[in-house]
């Protein structure tokens, strides 16, 4: 099934093959974005840089009806690339991440925060043990594939960070998995919810998005449309799995 790129969703790239092709991606990225491009100094780092860049400005000059090149990115809070328009008349909001060789747009009419891991730190017992809470770490030691559980919940909770705009050091801290699933449960009207969806793909390749509770509408989140040819996406059947997340007040202060 062929997708067209206008479609609210998250897209799933491999910048493996590409590394030394599409030159002229060069030419639509801006004059703040080919200086960042210049200072990073591996070749390789560089170019998958310039065209994750690439990639989300065509897919958002697509949303948009404009050239990839005029489409108006800035640097917003905490350090956050945004568009630089009115929501009200342009409704339009994405999240990058990349990793590795792979790079993951989500393109939301709505707020929407997405993250991508290639691969699981050896030192990610010490990780849990800092950012993730006392209950996010005994869920982490009950599971059947403790890696994997942790890389799913740590892109969950950065995928958050994104859809707020926090900084990530404090923000890691002030987002918990609640639940599994979307339904039902209790919660303080003091407390932000944040639906979630995470997909673990065979690749090692883990992915994550995640929306504020009422965006999320009949159980469902968004898509991943995978990069197959020069204009093709197709849906990825891959079964995802949902969780609920919630924010504290007292933790937006930190």
């Amino acid at each position: 099934m062929i997708l067209q790129p206008n479609t609210v969703g998250i897209y799933l790239i491999s910048l493996s093959g590409e590394i030394d092709s599409v030159q002229h991606s060069l030419d639509s990225l801006s004059p703040a974005e080919q200086q960042r491009a210049a200072l990073i100094t591996p070749p390789r780092a560089r170019r998958r840089f310039e065209l994750a860049r690439f990639y989300l400005r065509q897919l958002l000059g697509e949303r948009l009806d404009m050239a990839p090149s005029a489409v108006p990115i800035s640097i917003g809070l905490n350090g956050k690339p945004e568009l630089a328009l009115d929501h009200a008349r342009f409704p339009c909001h994405f999240s990058l991440s990349h990793s590795g060789g792979w790079v993951a747009i989500a393109i939301s009419s709505e707020p929407v925060g997405v993250d991508l891991e290639t691969r699981c730190p050896s030192t990610w017992k010490g990780i849990a043990r800092r950012f993730f809470t006392p209950s996010e770490q005994q869920w982490l030691e009950t599971a059947d594939d403790q890696q994997n559980a942790f890389v799913a919940a740590w892109t969950m909770k950065e995928a958050a960070v994104k859809l707020y705009g926090d900084r990530l050091l404090t923000g890691l801290r002030a987002f918990q998995i609640q639940k599994k699933g979307w339904v039902g449960g209790e919660f303080s009207a003091q407390r932000a919810l944040i639906a979630a969806s995470t997909w673990c793909f065979p690749r090692n390749l883990w992915l994550s998005a995640t929306v504020f509770r009422e965006q999320a509408v009949n159980n469902t989140l968004y898509s991943v449309f995978e990069k197959t040819a020069a204009e093709d996406w197709l849906i990825n059947e891959r079964e995802l799995n949902q969780y609920l997340m919630v924010r504290s007040c007292a933790s937006e202060q930190d």
